[in-house]
């Protein structure tokens, strides 16, 4: 036990442990509480917020550890004639620091909602360029957390929250913040700003829309951690039609993948049977466990999830991710020869796994991902016919090269400007496959018959795998040449074949039906799994413990399980254990190694 507990501490200081938060020492685990929006919208009151903190302490919530009381849009209106902000006097007739102290006379906290845009998306009053102003005036009130939305002037990018973060501490009062970013690529420029962000647009009580929020948090796992979490919004238990399976689905993968228990529904209507179980004291330790690791998404229907290839500047040399997840390490791979003509693994010491192929959602064909490396997989085998120069990477299995698609995007500046540049000019990934097109020799300087999209070049002094594409701005001659970068866009890095967080906008296995099992580390050398049934049936489910990717825990590893919702003790277990999930149901079970009985 104690060499598996040193890799995995080893593994996970490698990983998250580094990644910068919001220097504000607030919510080192997720926040526990409730929303008004998907509940009663802008129709909030006053009494609806004194009912709720009631309802948190008659019932147990608060106990349990639920304390915030949160406000979504529609708590305000216009500002005053001295342009301050202030609550609605029909809804809000005591005022913000009334309900404050209100609030906290229960040993709870109140929330609030704004945008780092002129009008929140009611249209009422937003905080950009006010940003000093109201972060005083929620200060003043009392204000324990604000969630900061996205509802305008989308084009001005991350750096209006991040002076309201900014605002927010110079006035030293401590108030968490959740931020709503619209952000598409994974990366780590939020967790500077927000103590949580949106990852997903918002969610409703659909199974389809839930399981999708929680599948596009996943890639965001590089960057969470204590102080800094993926919300892939507020928790639906309670309202629609959704079923109590699905509202188990909902809290269960909320709780393992430390995503905020933030309520979306009103709490003093809920049933005796879902009240059960987000007071599941069990399911809510694993949300709260001090380690503060995001447990992600390991198979689908059987098959290991894959993680992500794309590009990634060749001169990337950080520890710790950033953009897309990308570490120095992300870029390294080894070529390791397999019989054949000029054939090879081409292995990844990062995530110990080999380049490999699958279907992805929203793709005509294959794409580039990692898989665990095995001989059974002929998807892993790759021919270089070039393996000393620039070339080709054919995929064996496909016979297709690896190509880097030559579709464009335009730059406008102003609406004007417009010029097309290749994806890699804006760091898209866009790989695909290609059928291989041989380079012959050149005979003169005007030659063009070469595939700069299907040339690549493996450095074994560097490591890298560097796309030979030149894919700088340049689209026009000056003074005879055509070589010179122009002044409207900044120039581009050179790019290598990297491991990424995510290739979309798209959920990992998403579109996969069957049982999708999820995993990962907690405090005290143990682990939790999820597995969640997408079927209309009941389906089997299998958990592995080589799915944890830990060194020193394999399918001869023994692990006493329980499953947390029902509390049931299922005994130990060597490798692993394969249960029926009803549909659209999830069991959490948490698994402690190395013990003989339990």
């Amino acid at each position: 036990r104690c060499n598996w507990t040193i890799a995995l501490t080893a593994l996970l200081l490698a990983g998250t442990a580094h990644v910068r938060g919001l220097d504000n020492g607030l919510l080192l685990t997720p926040p526990m509480g409730m929303n008004t929006w998907t509940s009663v919208g802008t129709a909030v009151t006053e009494l609806f917020l004194k009912n709720s903190a009631d309802f948190f302490v008659s019932s147990g919530m608060a106990a349990a550890g639920y304390e915030f009381i949160c406000s979504d849009d529609g708590w305000d209106t216009k500002r005053n004639a001295t342009g301050y902000l202030q609550a609605d006097p029909v809804k809000f007739p005591s005022g913000i620091p009334a309900l404050v102290s209100y609030i906290h006379s229960k040993g709870l906290k109140l929330g609030l909602y704004g945008a780092s845009s002129s009008v929140v998306c009611s249209g009422r009053p937003g905080s950009l360029y006010l940003e000093d102003r109201d972060a005083r005036t929620y200060a003043a009130w009392g204000v324990d957390y604000i969630k900061q939305d996205n509802c305008g002037e989308y084009a001005l990018g991350m750096s209006r929250f991040q002076a309201f973060a900014d605002a927010i501490n110079r006035t030293g009062q401590r108030i968490a913040i959740s931020t709503e970013p619209f952000s598409i690529i994974a990366n780590p420029l939020h967790a500077p700003f927000a103590n949580l962000w949106r990852t997903g647009n918002d969610i409703g009580p659909d199974y389809g829309t839930i399981v999708n929020r929680i599948d596009l948090n996943d890639k965001w796992a590089p960057f969470t951690g204590p102080g800094r979490w993926a919300d892939p919004d507020m928790i639906q238990v309670g309202n629609g039609h959704l079923t109590e399976a699905e509202c188990r689905t909902n809290f269960g993968l909320w709780a393992v993948t430390k995503s905020p228990l933030i309520l979306g529904t009103n709490v003093a209507h809920l049933p005796a049977n879902l009240l059960s179980i987000i007071l599941n004291k069990a399911v809510i330790a694993i949300n709260q466990d001090p380690l503060g690791v995001q447990a992600t998404k390991r198979s689908a229907n059987g098959l290991v999830s894959p993680k992500f290839v794309g590009l990634a500047p060749c001169a990337t040399t950080d520890v710790t991710p950033g953009i897309n997840g990308v570490t120095a390490a992300s870029l390294q791979w080894e070529l390791r020869p397999v019989p054949g003509n000029n054939t090879f693994n081409i292995f990844h010491p990062k995530t110990n796994r080999c380049l490999a192929t699958r279907p992805y959602i929203n793709r005509p064909g294959p794409v580039p991902v990692l898989l665990p490396c095995t001989s059974k997989d002929a998807t892993q085998v790759w021919q270089l016919p070039r393996s000393q120069t620039v070339g080709g990477l054919i995929n064996q299995q496909l016979g297709l090269a690896l190509s880097v698609g030559d579709s464009t995007v335009y730059g406008s500046v102003h609406g004007s400007d417009k010029q097309p540049l290749l994806d890699q000019a804006y760091g898209l990934t866009n790989i695909t496959f290609a059928p291989y097109q041989p380079e012959p020799p050149c005979d003169s300087r005007d030659c063009d018959n070469y595939v700069p999209q299907q040339s690549f070049y493996f450095s074994p002094i560097t490591g890298k795998i560097a796309l030979s594409l030149m894919a700088s701005n340049i689209y026009r001659c000056f003074e005879g040449s055509c070589y010179v970068l122009t002044s409207h866009y900044p120039a581009t890095v050179d790019l290598c074949l990297s491991q990424v967080a995510s290739i979309s906008n798209d959920g990992v296995d998403t579109n996969v039906p069957g049982v999708h099992v999820w995993a990962g580390p907690l405090a005290g050398g143990e682990f939790v799994f999820a597995l969640d049934n997408r079927d209309a049936t009941t389906t089997q489910g299998t958990l592995s413990y080589s799915l944890l990717e830990v060194p020193g825990i394999d399918d001869t590893t023994s692990m006493c399980l329980r499953e947390l919702f029902s509390d049931t003790a299922l005994g130990v277990h060597v490798g692993g254990i394969t249960l029926p999930v009803p549909s659209h149901d999830t069991l959490v079970i948490k698994a402690t190694p190395g013990t003989a009985s339990c």
